[in-house]
């Protein structure tokens, strides 16, 4: 795994806005900090209670005005009077394109940088802010190539490279672990289907009954779903990744619009894990090797047992330290 002997942001002082998303702000935060940097960490909605998440993702950020534009005010002051280097925004959807510009015009002196892990076919809104940062950055080959942002991919944390040097026994032979949607459960459902053992792990998670309710009944996408099927509780990243220690194979669903890799599918890369994916485009990726990852469609399942059966073959180290989290950061702050 790749190394550093010195703290490449030390002194340098970090200001990220990330939406609270599995664990994932802490971890970018902890990565910035370990490179030697002050770190201020803001979640980039002003609340997360159920309603006021789902507003924003419906765009009705207009609704929620004077809340969105108060909570932005204050961090403002706050930022002004700290005067950061670096300003991250990571996969932002709430703040609007003059709340942006507000921050740039009174942190004149911080470089902005701007990095989606969502396609922009989902969040088709984002484009607004391309102008207004020094850097932008997506893990989208296909966005990077038609709206010029910066190709990055994902990253895995230092929990997944952990798991690589584990040698626990296996409890699962398949598992799933995300939120539910309605190609998601069908796809996983016919994977389960093309094996013959038992000893799998599914666990599908929905935010909340209220959505749950609205997908069921309203977009008639999880009109076949029954509520028993379902979580409404997370599982904590500790927990997860307990699980996926345990597990010999991950199965990964992305969203039919997304080009990227999902965070799933470079996490198991740092865990070495075989992983099942939909994700077609992970066949151009330099880490890809037929004996660790199986790319899925509903034609080609009846070959998924003889896939289980392969042993992981392992990649050479460069490969694994390219897609750390520490190596996410360097790209983005300081490698400019």
């Amino acid at each position: 795994m790749e190394k550093y002997d010195i703290p490449l942001l030390k002194g340098k002082k970090v200001a990220i806005f990330c939406p609270k998303f599995f664990s994932y702000e802490n971890k970018i935060r902890d990565a910035v900090v370990s490179l030697g940097a002050n770190v201020k960490l803001f979640d980039e909605r002003p609340s997360n209670n159920v309603l006021v998440k789902i507003l924003i993702r419906l765009h009705f950020n207009k609704v929620l005005g004077r809340l969105i534009n108060n909570y932005y005010h204050n961090i403002t002051i706050e930022l002004e009077l700290w005067k950061p280097d670096y300003v991250l925004f990571v996969n932002p959807e709430t703040p609007s394109e003059r709340i942006i510009k507000n921050i740039k015009d009174k942190l004149n002196d911080s470089r902005l940088f701007f990095y989606m892990w969502d396609s922009i076919a989902n969040k088709k809104k984002s484009l607004q802010y391309l102008r207004l940062f020094d850097d932008c950055f997506t893990f989208d080959h296909a966005d990077a190539e038609r709206w010029g942002f910066n190709f990055l991919p994902l990253f895995y944390s230092t929990e997944y490279e952990n798991i690589y040097k584990c040698n626990d026994e296996l409890n699962y032979e398949l598992c799933f672990i995300g939120t539910i949607h309605g190609q998601r459960m069908n796809f996983v459902n016919k994977v389960l289907e093309s094996i013959d053992k038992k000893n799998n792990f599914i666990y599908f998670y929905c935010p909340s009954k209220l959505v749950f309710y609205y997908k069921k009944y309203i977009t008639k996408e999880l009109k076949d779903v029954a509520i028993s099927a379902v979580s409404f509780k997370s599982m904590s990243s500790e927990q997860v990744v307990n699980i996926i220690k345990k597990s010999k194979c991950i199965i990964d669903v992305p969203h039919f619009a997304q080009k990227g890799l999902t965070m799933r599918t470079i996490e198991m890369l740092g865990a070495g894990k075989k992983i099942i994916t939909t994700s077609s485009s992970v066949a151009g990726y330099d880490f890809f090797n037929s004996s660790n990852i199986y790319v899925a469609n509903e034609h080609n399942l009846s070959e998924v047992s003889s896939f289980l059966e392969e042993e992981y073959k392992e990649l050479p180290g460069a490969i694994y330290s390219k897609y750390s989290l520490r190596s996410w950061v360097i790209n983005i702050l300081w490698r400019r």
